[in-house]
């Protein structure tokens, strides 16, 4: 097949060329550059399918300007096409396709949509108001704004274009994508945190004593410190549902990614335990011995500062080669999803990870990129695809259940949404991402509904 693009905004152009046709066309793919304002694409028995660019032709006169976000939103009705599908938002083009035989031409800007989308271009240009921890608000992404969140329309908009290719040449080779899953635990306390600090054991025995009136869990707390701090075995909630974790997925036959953070950024929001100590790297022999992955857990303030980002996965290497573990791939997730759409991607591709799986909202559930399908990144800054690979999170425990975000709690309601996102995932054969730290399963309601989601 041949695809020939436009001079100008080459290098986005192709990068998401590239990406969207591996993912269903398994022929040989030749792309050439000429003078003109469309995408055109030439099959193997003669028939073209052209698409508009509308958003790329824009870009190199205002790049990185927030004067390229979709004014407005409108819909295009697919069911002739795909019956039964939802109406695709448009935010780049016209609501216009017109098929022949032998021919398709497209006004809408598909190309530059799914770009807009994976590249989180709209998050490096937008200056509305960031939350408390410095991050994008989801009510501020177009997504929310135009009601789509909870769809992930590039893996929808790819569909689209699988049928249309396949209804122009029957006889070229589409892929078939399969359902996977990554069930994740962001270490943030691989022990009880107390036992690390004694301002912290202090503060949490004063308030057994006097606001929850149990002095034995006063007494343990000590204890455990004391313990930890010579090395003493001594019972540890987070450390035992780690075990725990390992041993409910081992049952399904999940590997489970573990992350951890190894340098201590900020007092108040990392823990601060040795990361080379004794206790830690028992931990780390065990998750690897049973067949599970370390990954890296950037602290509090690394996602915008190249030397504190280096510094934890420099960490991480170290010591798990001085341990002898050498793992297939390296990954992780930024600490409290803290994320700068032109700085962080790039942190992460320039210390040799293969992955992220940062990109969901915090506070409300969706699909953040469009995709549940792992994609490379993209540079905004320097204009290039990066080599790491983004596997975008689906389901973090604390966004459907805590107060501060969803607030579904322990509900029918709270299960659904979950089980809403899965079906999703599964529906667009994607992959399923879990994020459910150690130390949130406060009640047998954790343990039933992450046994059902693994």
């Amino acid at each position: 097949m041949l695809c020939t693009v436009p001079l100008f905004a080459s290098s986005e152009i192709l990068y998401t060329i590239e990406y969207v046709m591996s993912r269903f066309y398994d022929g040989d793919l030749s792309i050439e550059f000429q003078k003109r304002n469309d995408i055109l694409f030439m099959l193997p028995n003669g028939a073209s399918f052209q698409l508009s660019v509308s958003f790329f032709c824009q870009c190199d006169g205002s790049w990185l300007n927030k004067d390229l976000l979709p004014s407005s939103v409108s819909e295009f009705d697919v069911s002739d096409i795909l019956p039964g599908s939802a109406c695709l938002p448009v935010l780049f083009g016209k609501p216009h396709l017109t098929q022949e035989r032998k021919s398709i031409y497209c006004d809408i800007d598909i190309f530059g949509t799914i770009f807009f989308l994976l590249s989180r271009y709209e998050e490096a240009v937008q200056d509305s108001q960031l939350d408390d921890h410095g991050r994008f608000l989801a009510i501020n992404s177009v997504a929310y704004k135009y009601d789509f969140l909870d769809r992930p329309i590039v893996d929808e908009y790819i569909n689209l274009l699988r049928h249309l290719f396949f209804s122009l040449d029957s006889s070229i080779e589409i892929k078939v994508e399969n359902v996977r899953s990554l069930v994740t635990c962001d270490v943030d306390w691989p022990f009880e945190p107390n036992r690390c600090s004694i301002k912290k054991t202090i503060r949490a025995s004063i308030g057994d004593l006097l606001k929850r009136r149990q002095p034995i869990s006063a007494l343990n707390r000590w204890v455990g410190y004391l313990c930890f701090k010579l090395n003493l075995t001594y019972r540890d909630t987070a450390r035992e549902r780690v075990s725990w974790i390992m041993d409910v997925n081992e049952e399904k036959g999940n590997k489970v990614a573990f992350y951890f953070i190894t340098e201590c950024t900020d007092a108040y929001y990392d823990s601060n335990f040795d990361f080379d100590s004794p206790n830690i790297r028992a931990l780390l022999s065990e998750i690897h011995e049973r067949g599970h992955e370390i990954g890296l857990h950037p602290g509090y303030k690394c996602f915008d500062n190249p030397n504190l980002f280096k510094k934890s996965a420099d960490s991480l290497k170290s010591t798990l080669s001085d341990m002898g573990i050498v793992q297939s791939e390296l990954g992780g997730r930024m600490h409290y999803l803290r994320w700068d759409a032109k700085t962080t991607p790039k942190l992460w591709d320039d210390n040799g990870f293969d992955y992220d799986s940062t990109l969901s909202f915090a506070e409300l559930s969706g699909f953040r990129c469009g995709t549940c399908h792992p994609f490379p990144m993209y540079d905004l800054v320097n204009r290039k695809p990066l080599k790491v690979i983004q596997r975008p999170l689906i389901n973090m425990e604390s966004t459907v259940i805590a107060s501060k975000y969803e607030a579904k709690g322990y509900s029918d309601e709270s299960v659904y949404r979950f089980n809403q996102f899965k079906r999703t995932v599964e529906e667009n054969r994607g992959e399923y991402v879990l994020l459910w730290h150690n130390t949130h399963f406060d009640n047998d309601k954790d343990e039933e509904i992450y046994k059902g989601l693994i």
